[in-house]
């Protein structure tokens, strides 16, 4: 079932340097939503190469900012809710919350799976 609202529109910040397991994740996650036509905005710290391969996803408005706590709550406007993808953005969504009202989510990343226990 694809869940399609022309009025709601996500958006998800990452401010890390480099590309790593959780940038992957956040293009990827991009790259699918794009795929069921939502209406998306990236907030990615500029001349990173998360920026540079989510450039031509369509649907996807990407703004490239400095990595600063203001320059990225700055860009999260116009858009129903925010996905955080690393722990550096969160003080920015915190920071957009309070002034906008817009809410955020922060999935937990587990890093170990849960244990197999034969006592139980």
């Amino acid at each position: 079932m694809v869940i399609t609202d022309p009025g709601l529109s996500v958006a998800r910040i990452n401010l890390a340097r480099g590309y790593r397991g959780g940038e992957r994740q956040t293009q990827l996650l991009a790259e699918g939503l794009s795929a069921m036509d939502w209406r998306q905005k990236l907030a990615a710290r500029r001349g990173q190469l998360l920026a540079k391969r989510c450039v031509n996803i369509i649907d996807l408005t990407l703004v490239e900012v400095a990595g600063s706590v203001s320059s990225a709550a700055l860009a999260l406007h116009d858009i129903s809710l925010v996905n955080v993808h690393e722990g550096g953005a969160v003080q920015a969504v915190a920071l957009n919350e309070w002034l906008r009202g817009i809410p955020y989510v922060i999935p937990r990343r587990v890093q170990a799976g849960p244990r197999y226990n034969s006592r139980i």
